[in-house]
């Protein structure tokens, strides 16, 4: 993807995420995000950047064998994480001439308020080996769906910026102990405040990007 592309896209997923979240809390009469389906907002992410982006489709649930092999696959033996299992959702442009899609990027989508080594761990395994074992793509996205509530002390807003960076260090951490030169670029956007629940609720995104040095193989 593009530069720009790339951009809108964030952007996209961004208001997406918000988006998602209002109308839930609007239909359920005031749930939060802990009372919201993981896949609504997948689902509702998906929708907006297909929506977006008219030289693009997405979809939901690829199998990453598949993904691997419309991505300009290195050669060697696939990472773990290649060969099995599907990611959330992923943006495919068509190529005309020779008829074919090839994959352009995968979205991981994640409900949470702290790093979950686990779960989360698994997701950025994915989106890792993705980047290093692909000619084609560039650029994958974790996005982290999360709210909070306003203390005597501190508003939701602030809580949820330190927990942006709380979770972009363990990211980081996560990747330093496989040693690649991966880079984590955050980004956040917020619901508006809403004063009878005194909460808030936000979209925080990370960019993993690969800048092809130094490739090693993914475990």
């Amino acid at each position: 993807m593009k530069p720009d592309e790339v951009k809108q896209l964030e952007e996209t997923i961004l208001k997406a995420g918000i988006s998602a979240f209002e109308k839930h809390y609007e239909m359920s009469d005031g749930e939060w995000v802990g009372h919201t389906p993981e896949y609504w907002y997948t689902c509702h992410i998906g929708e907006k950047i297909f929506k977006k982006f008219s030289m693009f489709y997405t979809s939901l649930e690829s199998s990453m064998d598949e993904v691997r092999k419309c991505a300009k696959p290195k050669a060697g033996n696939p990472a773990r994480r290649l060969k099995s299992g599907r990611t959330d959702i992923t943006v495919w442009e068509y190529c005309e001439t020779k008829g074919k899609y090839t994959a352009e990027t995968i979205i991981e989508v994640k409900r949470g308020w702290s790093w979950a080594a686990k779960t989360m761990g698994e997701d950025i395994d994915r989106l890792r080996a993705a980047l290093l074992q692909t000619g084609r793509i560039k650029d994958t996205f974790f996005v982290v769906m999360t709210d909070d509530a306003d203390s005597k002390t501190e508003t939701a807003k602030k809580k949820i910026l330190r927990r942006q960076q709380k979770i972009k260090e363990a990211i980081e951490e996560h990747l330093s102990r496989k040693k690649h030169p991966i880079q984590v670029y955050e980004s956040e956007k917020f619901s508006k405040h809403y004063k009878e629940d005194e909460s808030q609720a936000a979209v925080l995104l990370y960019r993993l990007r690969y800048d092809g040095r130094k490739a090693r193989k993914a475990n």
